[in-house]
């Protein structure tokens, strides 16, 4: 600021030097004759001269240094006015400088510590337009505070005291917008006109009154009105401050006209640039250029836009990057808008020359951040536009450069990176692009794990590879992976506790237990807490540094509930040695869950349904020991004493029998237990009996006995065949040899062992033709293979349903040896048994060739094997059913139905009065009835009534019969055939129906 005391001195020292001159002369009389004077002769420089030193001595330094100067126009060399002009203009230069920056101020930021300033400024003024100049600035101060009393006092000061500076015609204006609101409008438009067309005043007042006459004149008007009305005003003014401020209100009509940016709107920014605006108006100028590139999504607005940035250069470097910056956007913004590939290129290549021309002048680490994102948008728009017309490959292919670009800015830039690259991710999702998608969350993941969107980007990853890759197994291990880095709550190994525990090598809490011989109940109680506390105490000597991978404070959100659900579903979907890696996945992260009982029991459940009881048995035995106050720990002692009856441990299998009434004596399968047992102390003494008089003659009796027990009372088929097998196999010529083969048979079929029941009734058949039971055997092996295919075909509207097995599955969960080696160390690459016995290929699944075509097969095999029973066996009980199934096939499934009416009518023949003769006869009449042989069908229901008068389906067939004669139109046969059910049956379940036929015959056809 200039110092005022030089000021003042060099002030004194020219009225001084005036003083010496014109000291006789009276300074007021003078002015007026120099003046006049000086107007007649204005060429003449000695007149010029006089007056201006007159009003030298008289102060007035305004008006001096205006004559002063008026005489250097006049003589260029003139050497006593140059130097009173130079030292007249250096204070006014620095006060102007320092109003100046006052003005800007007040503009931006006004304040009442501007006030004292102002004061200082006053002090050093001496000319009427610095007066003049101050007051103005006071005014507009308080007016800005609203302080409107002190504003228009300052106002009213200036334009009376100083009435021909400019100032005071800008104090004038604002005054006569007092008297506008104050309701004096004629006042005011009287001042405004006055100073529009004053002859005294400077440009900038009269275009400043003018523009407010227009203000006024236009107020009623649309915005639309308005700004035509200033548009056109704004042509005609000269002043840049008055042309500004025009224009700056017609930037905001055409946008409160439109309701949008518009070209219009940045053509008048143009003009706004043209009207040497400051660096400060200059920065609220290109605010609004960047306000229309966010807002807008017009083509054209941008693309006028880019022209006028490409026009005009800024010579404040800051606001010049601020436009190249704004620059880049807008053409990015251009790009994004394009309709077609066509016309974003030339956009995008207009981006990034811009992004090159830039770059060597960026020296700032913000600047050099902001262009490299604006770099990866190029790529970003680029893979949207392709994406959005359908063009993955080339949409891939961008969204890679633009992921590699950004995953280089992740330590300059993070959340700018992460959240562009979180945008790419979702893009290739959208794409369907499901494994670059993940790589792209795992590669954010891995940069910077302790930013919550690596948290995020980690979880995506686990659900793109759970719900859209269908890879549980990897999901798994995702959410494993964010589980350990993120924990929701603090598993055991995370917490102080479990950090503890790590130090000392144990896993978790249960595994310090069962290692320290206490109750593995995974409770941190107080025997726990004191065994911890002792190790510690011996370990204290050798502690080792906690890993710092443990300060991760990033917290996540439960998974271990997925978890889970991915293991069950694997475990429903057949998938079991996946499955059980999922649940063991489960049982180490999360050991004390309240799901993690369900687990293990998933696991042995798993392990028991592919027939590899062992290791069920000791995954029942871990979940007894690690959980034995679990929900489903109670079950678990009944299906592992299951799995050891499998085997043939009969005493094993007692003794869980045992702990489960001493552990639940008031448990709902306690009397089942104690069935057991007394039936597995039969077994045992069967089984001793056998293996200590192996040569007694009631062995083999024994041995069936124990099949027997099996089969009726604990109705385990599957190991009751192997029971009964081993007395055909053991004792081939014992009485019960072919019982046993037929009782295994038998058994096979109740476990829907087809295969394997056909195996055990063909070997009865071909070993002992002469049994008893060799019919009974032959039938079973057509109904093994009739059975089959009715369920693999769907033949019947009821389904036949059979359990499938998952036989890959269980090949590839057998063939797991480290799996079930954890389970059971003496596990090998083999089932415990054949597995035929154990239900393989019920299905016939693994068969070559369609399933249509296999179905047929097994029904012709059956036809093949039912026609053996009535060839070997003509007089046997089966003989009849087997022709009965032969019928039915024919008829039902293979759609020939004239064979299987012969079939029927063999039956009829050779076993008149059977019960399978009655059924037969009664599906010849539905066949026959089916298919419009309306008298045969007739005929074969009369018989079925005739010969099976007292059967449960005489009813059915009566009303048949009347039905054959409503359709043939024969209405006496039809009343006589209802009436005839009505007084055999007068409270038949078809009585309702009959009276309501008989009366509508009578009534409309006699």
């Amino acid at each position: 600021m200039t110092n005022p005391h030089s000021q003042t001195s060099v002030v004194k020292s020219f009225v001084l030097l005036a003083s010496l001159f014109f000291a006789s002369i009276t300074h007021a009389d003078q002015l007026i004759d120099l003046k006049a004077a000086a107007l007649k002769a204005p060429a003449n420089v000695p007149a010029q001269l006089k007056l201006a030193d007159a009003y030298l001595a008289d102060a007035q330094l305004d008006n001096a240094l205006k004559a002063y100067k008026k005489i250097l126009a006049l003589n260029p060399n003139h050497t006593r006015a140059k130097r009173i002009v130079e030292r007249l203009s250096l204070p006014q230069i620095k006060l102007d400088a320092h109003l100046q920056i006052l003005t800007r101020i007040i503009e931006s930021n006004p304040t009442k510590d501007i006030v004292p300033l102002l004061d200082t400024a006053s002090a050093q003024a001496r000319s009427s337009s610095h007066r003049a100049q101050i007051l103005y600035l006071k005014g507009l101060l308080a007016l800005k505070i609203s302080n409107l009393t002190l504003a228009q006092t300052n106002f009213t000061a200036a334009s009376k005291l100083y009435p021909n500076t400019t100032h005071a015609g800008l104090a004038s204006i604002q005054l006569a917008k007092f008297n506008h609101k104050q309701g004096h409008s004629s006042l005011a438009r009287s001042t405004l006109a006055t100073l529009a067309s004053s002859k005294t005043h400077s440009p900038e007042v009269t275009n400043l009154a003018l523009l407010e006459l227009t203000f006024f004149d236009n107020q009623p008007l649309s915005p639309s009105a308005r700004a035509a009305a200033l548009k056109s005003l704004s042509a005609k003014l000269t002043d840049p401050t008055a042309k500004r401020i025009a224009l700056t209100q017609l930037l905001h009509l055409t946008r409160l006209a439109a309701g949008r940016w518009t070209p219009d709107a940045v053509t008048t920014i143009d003009q706004l640039l043209n009207t040497n605006p400051s660096d400060h108006q200059l920065t609220t100028l290109l605010t609004r250029l960047k306000e229309i590139v966010a807002a807008t999504d017009d083509r054209q607005t941008l693309q006028k836009l880019l022209t006028l940035l490409n026009k005009h250069k800024f010579a404040s470097p800051a606001l010049n990057r601020s436009a190249q910056f704004t620059f880049i956007t807008a053409a990015l913004n251009l790009a994004a808008l394009a309709p077609t590939l066509t016309d974003m290129k030339p956009a995008l290549q207009t981006a990034q020359a811009a992004v090159n021309r830039i770059t060597p002048k960026l020296t700032s680490a913000a600047d050099r951040a902001r262009l490299q994102d604006l770099r990866g948008q190029i790529h970003l728009i680029d893979g949207q536009k392709h994406a959005a017309l359908n063009q993955s490959t080339l949409a891939v292919a961008a969204l890679i450069k633009a992921k590699n670009h950004y995953l280089n800015t992740t330590r300059a830039n993070p959340d700018n990176a992460f959240t562009r690259l979180n945008k790419i991710a979702s893009l290739l999702e959208h794409l369907h692009e499901w494994e670059t998608a993940a790589s792209v969350y795992r590669d954010l993941a891995l940069q910077h794990p302790q930013n919550p969107h690596a948290a995020e980007a980690l979880f995506r990853v686990a659900h793109i590879y759970e719900h859209k890759l269908d890879a549980p197994i990897a999901a798994i291990n995702a959410y494993v992976h964010y589980a350990s880095r993120y924990p929701a709550e603090l598993p055991y190994r995370r917490q102080k506790v479990g950090l503890r525990l790590k130090r000392l090598g144990y896993a978790n809490v249960v595994d310090f237990q069962k290692k320290n011989n206490l109750k593995p109940d995974g409770l941190f109680g107080p025997t726990t807490q004191s065994k911890l506390k002792q190790l510690e105490q011996k370990f204290d000597l050798i502690r080792v540094r906690p890993s710092h991978a443990n300060t991760i404070s990033v917290r996540g959100r439960f998974v271990h509930p997925t978890i889970f659900a991915i293991a069950k579903k694997l475990q429903n979907a057949g998938h079991h040695r996946k499955a059980i890696h999922a649940y063991r996945t489960f049982l180490n992260l999360y050991p004390t869950k309240k799901d993690a009982d369900d687990a293990l029991f998933a696991i042995a459940r798993m392990f028991r349904e592919n027939h590899l009881f062992h290791e069920a048995i000791a995954a029942y035995q871990t979940m007894i020991d690690d959980y034995p106050n679990g929900n489903m720990t109670s079950d678990a002692y009944i299906l592992a004493a299951a799995c050891l009856e499998n085997l043939g441990q009969w005493k094993a299998a007692t003794n869980y029998y045992q702990l489960y009434i001493k552990k639940f004596p008031r448990y709902k399968f306690t009397a089942l237990c104690k069935s057991r047992i007394t039936d597995l102390n039969e077994i045992s003494q069967y089984q001793d009996f056998i293996t200590n008089h192996p040569t007694a003659a009631k062995v083999a009796e024994a041995q069936y006995q124990i099949g027997v027990i099996l089969y009726k009372r604990i109705k385990n088929y599957t190991r009751a065949a192997i029971e009964f097998e081993k007395v055909a196999s053991k004792y081939p010529k014992h009485i019960r040899a072919s019982e046993g083969l037929f009782s295994a048979a038998t058994a096979q079929l109740w476990a829907q062992n087809f295969p394997d029941a056909r195996r055990l009734a063909q070997h009865l058949v071909k070993t002992y033709p002469d049994s008893r039971l060799a019919d009974d055997a032959q039938f079973w092996i057509g109904h093994t293979y009739e059975y089959r295919a009715r369920a693999l075909g769907k033949l019947d509207a009821a389904r036949i349903m059979i359990k499938r097995r998952a036989l890959h599955s269980r090949k590839v969960l057998i063939a797991d040896l480290t799996l079930r080696k954890q389970y059971n160390p003496n596990a090998k690459a083999t089932p415990i048994a054949n597995e035929n016995i154990w239900g393989a290929d019920t299905l016939n699944l693994l068969a070559a060739g369609p399933q249509k075509d296999r179905v047929n097969r097994d029904l012709f095999n059956a036809i093949a094997a039912y026609k053996q029973v009535t060839q070997k066996f003509k007089t046997g009980d089966m003989a009849g059913r087997s022709l009965l199934r032969v019928g039915a096939i024919y008829t039902q499934y293979l759609n020939d139905p004239d064979k299987g009416i012969a079939a029927y009518q063999l039956l009829l023949q050779h076993y008149p009065g059977t019960p399978q003769a009655r059924d037969a006869l009664y599906a010849v009449g539905d066949h026959f009835r089916k298919n419009k042989q309306l008298d045969k069908a007739i005929n074969a229901y009369q018989k079925f009534v005739y010969n099976f008068p007292r059967d449960k389906q005489v009813q059915e067939a009566m009303i048949q019969i009347a039905r054959c004669h409503a359709e043939k139109k024969s209405w006496d046969k039809a009343l006589d055939a209802y009436q005839r059910y009505l007084n055999k049956y007068p409270k038949g379940k078809h009585t309702d129906v009959a009276k309501t036929q008989v009366q509508w015959i009578r009534t409309y056809h006699f």
